[in-house]
């Protein structure tokens, strides 16, 4: 099965139709909403790993400047090129910009896909400034509540357009509790605030959880 097949092709579709498409929205919108110290003003943003520039449409234009977007696999049609991008395909540990270059930095469920989460995550520190945040999106991988969205969900979508629906347990590559460990040894001189959703569940039933970092 070819991943790099899958994203080209399929992925974007699957994430925006369906009751996967009204998870995915509401994903979105709970990263900008959560916490409220997130609405700030001038501020210089990147966005790593931004797929077809979907988060940008949630974020407040007063709250910035300049929005950067990169990814592995920039998109190919201009129209859906927001913002500012770089056309080049960009590795998330391995940022082309100087030392402290924004006042945040969000990330919409990439982690998982790294090769090496603690390297990345150095490296995204690297280019936030002093006072700056970052917004990680963090899926509960492998809770019950997502395994049964994944298997009920675009699953058929996957079948319909071609793929194997087991293709994305190849690039989900670890776990919410090796993640979020890897996050709070990183970070551990930082402020770190959480939400999880759905509220009040522990992990292994959730979605997924949003952390906010404040360097």
């Amino acid at each position: 099965m070819d991943l790099d097949d899958y994203y080209l092709k399929a992925y974007s579709n699957i994430a925006s139709s369906g009751s996967f498409g009204l998870v995915s929205k509401w994903q979105h919108k709970q990263m900008e909403t959560y916490p409220a110290s997130l609405k700030l003003s001038g501020q210089r943003v990147l966005e790593v790993g931004a797929g077809e520039g979907q988060h940008i449409h949630f974020v407040d234009k007063a709250s910035w400047n300049e929005y950067v977007q990169t990814d592995l696999r920039p998109p190919l049609d201009p129209t859906l090129r927001n913002g500012s991008w770089l056309p080049d395909s960009i590795e998330a540990s391995d940022l082309p910009f100087p030392d402290d270059s924004f006042d945040r930095l969000v990330s919409t469920c990439v982690l998982a896909h790294t090769d090496d989460p603690r390297s990345t995550l150095r490296e995204w520190r690297r280019v936030v400034r002093k006072n700056g945040i970052l917004t990680i999106y963090l899926p509960s991988e492998s809770s019950l509540l997502l395994s049964l969205l994944r298997h009920f969900g675009p699953k058929q979508a996957r079948l319909n357009a071609g793929f194997d629906p087991r293709i994305i347990y190849l690039d989900h590559r670890y776990n919410y509790r090796y993640l979020k460990t890897s996050i709070e040894l990183e970070f551990r001189d930082c402020t770190i605030k959480t939400r999880r959703f759905p509220l009040l569940l522990p992990w292994w039933l959730g979605l997924w959880e949003i952390v906010q970092i404040k360097i």
